[in-house]
């Protein structure tokens, strides 16, 4: 009674009664205290009354000192005010915000403005995961992620994958935990995700925001929905279900000077493209080497807005294969979270302009986080939410822009090139040196415009040189074409450009000779020594792949002759086998043999290195 508010003493000398004795028993009906209690209740209801606050923040206290259960849940204790109404039940679930978990904070809304006793059904929760990705929105993570204590080993993604399984826990029933709100998403890695929320990036972090927000989240997708399923995304949309229009993606790279790149960057552009269908980073292919996730995040920073513009095309032609009638990205609207204040920057709070200006005269991503006082991660993710991007391609995409890129765009349009190269009779050469790129380009553009090229001009005849004289020199008896030049009183130029019209394959020159071109063989090579061979390296090549057999494994092979560089081993008994079309080694035995073709292969190779070793 001593600590009651003082509008109680008031209330109790106007009512002419007293409080009741402290119990769990029924007092009984008396009038004066149905009266006192009407009274107080209209106050504890009344926000505006001044004393508001501390009359419930005192009936809350006395009502729990009556638990005999010292350590009582938020859920026994909150209970006990479902006779007195979903008001009074929100403000005591407000009450014991601050002491709950973050499972708990987050199923029964407490650190919101408007906390509920949670009451949703399964149905409920499964469509809300059909509206969720499994990586909780670029933006919104922008806004949770707290800054970086340091920007070694952070683990976005898992954190990421964390919020959006906590996302599905807010009204959920009291059987949904985390465990099987992550199933929901397919987010399998349960302890990482869920230990970077809370043990990483959280440790020391006021948890209030992210549990408001990710509540508020949830109730209003619940009411508001989302234009896209992600769920079906995530069913239809995998590796080996995506294509990639490879032919307009060449005509791009030729428009722009890119390099196209080979198979590691086409698997680059399919990663991003399943990444804007799915909205969660895909997993990296299975041969990918530890250098894929970097290039992945550098794509992310650099890629050119053209390319990714195309990207986004794809993504919107796969849609509608599907009949899908849904935008590609989507986040929902911060209108729809209110009274929190969030750890980290969202993009909202980010001057496009500014951003634009600062990745363009920044040398790095450091720079970038300096000039704009953001983690790395946060670049990037702005980088995902605004489709701003570095305007300088990174070795990524293969090639940094050509100087003056609108005179390239003139140059290579394809009726400005067209006038080029039928009307003002200019050569590749020269189209090129206008516009900045190489001949192959142009070439290549006047082909899709339509253009046939003019013929080269024709070698002069030299009955002494042939096709069969060449390819006996070359191809069989492996001389370089330096030596065959000087010969025969021709230009190097003059042999090297017979060999290509005639589909010779050009061995790289190289700073020390080591291929077999000097050697007096007793007869011609195999079909598949003559691949291996045709290389500067030839020697080196064969030196190896004799020395392998023999030894426990690869690993035990690069520790005996090759400085203990098992993984450049094994790429170079790789590339020597794709040469001669057969694998040599048999890496199922122990030790190491050869196969039944590769027993007759080492043979070959070491009757060269004899002659090489005696000459």
């Amino acid at each position: 009674m001593n600590r009651a508010p003082d509008i109680v003493h008031t209330l109790l000398a106007e009512c002419g009664t007293r409080l009741p004795e402290l119990s769990e028993t029924d007092v009984g009906p008396d009038a004066h205290g149905a009266a006192l209690g009407t009274a107080l209740a209209s106050i504890a209801l009344r926000p505006g009354h001044r004393d508001h606050d501390a009359l419930f923040a005192w009936a809350f206290d006395a009502d729990r000192s009556l638990m005999t259960t010292p350590n009582a849940k938020i859920r026994h204790l909150a209970r006990r005010w479902m006779p007195a109404g979903p008001e009074l039940v929100g403000r005591a679930l407000t009450r014991l915000d601050a002491e709950a978990s973050l499972h708990a904070r987050l199923r029964y809304s407490s650190a919101t403005p408007r906390p509920k006793w949670p009451s949703l059904q399964a149905e409920v929760i499964e469509r809300r995961a059909t509206m969720t990705p499994a990586m909780l929105w670029p933006g919104w993570t922008m806004r949770l992620l707290p800054p970086a204590r340091t920007e070694r080993n952070q683990r976005v993604d898992a954190f990421r994958r964390g919020c959006s399984t906590f996302l599905q826990l807010p009204g959920g029933p009291s059987k949904l935990n985390y465990e099987r709100a992550a199933e929901l998403l397919g987010n399998l890695q349960i302890d990482r995700d869920r230990g970077s929320v809370e043990r990483r990036y959280y440790q020391s972090q006021d948890l209030t925001p992210l549990a408001s927000t990710l509540a508020q989240l949830a109730y209003a997708l619940d009411e508001h929905g989302s234009p896209i399923n992600y769920a079906r995304r995530r069913t239809l949309f995998t590796d080996a279900t995506i294509t990639l229009d490879t032919d307009a993606y060449a005509q791009i790279c030729l428009r722009h000077g890119w390099r196209s790149g080979q198979r590691a960057r086409l698997r680059l552009l399919r990663w991003y493209l399943l990444r804007l269908l799915i909205g969660e980073s895909p997993p990296a292919p299975a041969d990918a080497t530890h250098e894929f996730a970097a290039r992945c995040n550098d794509l992310r920073l650099h890629i050119p807005p053209q390319l990714r513009e195309f990207l986004l095309g794809e993504a919107r032609s796969h849609l509608t294969l599907h009949g899908l009638d849904e935008p590609v990205l989507w986040e929902p609207p911060t209108s729809w979270v209110g009274d929190v204040s969030w750890p980290g920057t969202g993009p909202d709070q980010i001057d496009p302009h500014t951003f634009r200006e600062v990745l363009a005269n920044s040398g790095t991503i450091d720079d970038a986080c300096a000039a704009l006082a953001i983690s790395r991660e946060h670049v990037r993710l702005c980088c995902d939410s605004t489709g701003i991007t570095v305007a300088t391609p990174s070795t990524t995409i293969g090639k940094s822009p050509v100087r003056n890129a609108a005179t390239r765009s003139d140059l290579l349009a394809p009726e400005r090139l067209r006038d080029l190269y039928e009307r003002q009779g200019l050569d590749l050469n020269q189209i090129a040196r206008m516009a900045g790129c190489c001949p192959a380009t142009a070439s290549a553009l006047l082909a899709q415009t339509g253009v046939p090229l003019r013929g080269r001009p024709t070698l002069p005849s030299r009955p002494d040189i042939t096709r069969e004289w060449l390819h006996r020199e070359y191809l069989l008896e492996q001389r370089d074409l330096t030596g065959l030049a000087r010969e025969h009183g021709v230009t190097l130029h003059h042999l090297t450009t017979m060999a290509k019209n005639l589909g010779f394959p050009i061995r790289i020159a190289a700073g020390r000779y080591n291929a077999i071109g000097h050697l007096d063989l007793p007869g011609p090579l195999s079909a598949a020594m003559r691949a291996v061979v045709m290389t500067p390296f030839a020697l080196d090549r064969l030196r190896v792949i004799t020395q392998v057999p023999g030894h426990a494994t690869v690993a035990a092979a690069a520790r005996a002759f090759y400085g203990g560089r098992s993984s450049a081993l094994r790429q170079r008994i790789r590339g020597i086998e794709d040469a001669a079309g057969f694998a040599v080694i048999d890496r199922a035995k122990r030790p190491l043999v050869p196969t039944e073709q590769g027993r007759a292969f080492l043979h070959e190779a070491a009757g060269i290195l004899r002659i090489a070793d005696d000459a």
